[in-house]
C-alpha cells in the first residue's frame, strides 16, 4: 500500500466505512458474475470480511470497550456475536462451494447477515466510535491498518 493510500485509510472511522463500501461493491460484483467467477468473488468477500472482523476484534473493540459504559459494551458484544455468526455462515458455505445450488442459497443468508451487520455498525457502532475515539481516530486507525496489512501480507486473513 503506498503512502497516499495509507494516509487516506488511517482514520479508523473512514476505514470501517471503506470496508462497508468494499463489501457492497463485492456483492454487486457477485451478482453480476456467473459460474466459477461467482465463487471467486464470494471468496474475496469472505477474505475481506475476515480481515475486517479480526482488525475490529483485536484493535478497535478493545479501545471502545475501555472507553465506554454499558451501552457501548452492549454494542460491542452484539457486533462480536454478529461477526461470529457471519464467520460460521461463511465456513459452512465454503464447505458447500462445489454444490452451486446450495452455495447460492447459503450466499443469500450471508448477504442478509452482512447487511444487518453493516447497518448495526453504521447506525450504532460508528457514532459510538466517533464519540469515544475523538482525537484518537487516527492513532487507532493506524493500529488497525498495521494489523490489516500484517494479516493480508501473511496470506491468511485469519492469521
Amino acid at each position: 500500500m503506498d503512502t497516499v493510500t495509507r494516509r487516506m485509510s488511517s482514520d479508523a472511522i473512514a476505514m470501517l466505512e471503506g470496508n462497508h463500501e468494499k463489501f457492497r461493491n463485492l456483492l454487486t460484483e457477485y451478482h453480476d458474475a456467473a459460474g466459477e467467477a461467482k465463487i471467486e468473488v464470494a471468496e474475496k468477500l469472505f477474505e475481506e470480511f475476515e480481515l475486517h472482523a479480526k482488525v475490529a476484534k483485536e484493535v478497535l473493540f478493545p479501545v471502545l470497550r475501555v472507553r465506554s459504559r454499558f451501552e457501548g459494551r452492549r454494542l460491542i458484544r452484539r457486533a462480536l456475536r454478529d461477526q461470529d455468526h457471519l464467520m460460521e455462515l461463511i465456513v459452512s458455505l465454503q464447505e458447500l462451494a462445489t454444490k452451486n445450488g446450495k452455495f447460492t442459497a447459503g450466499m443469500k443468508q450471508i448477504e442478509e447477515a452482512l447487511a444487518r451487520y453493516i447497518e448495526l455498525e453504521e447506525e450504532d457502532m460508528l457514532p459510538l466510535a466517533e464519540r469515544l475515539l475523538d482525537q484518537d481516530t487516527e492513532t487507532v486507525g493506524e493500529r488497525m491498518l498495521d494489523l490489516r496489512l500484517l494479516l493480508a501480507g501473511a496470506g491468511s486473513p485469519l492469521g
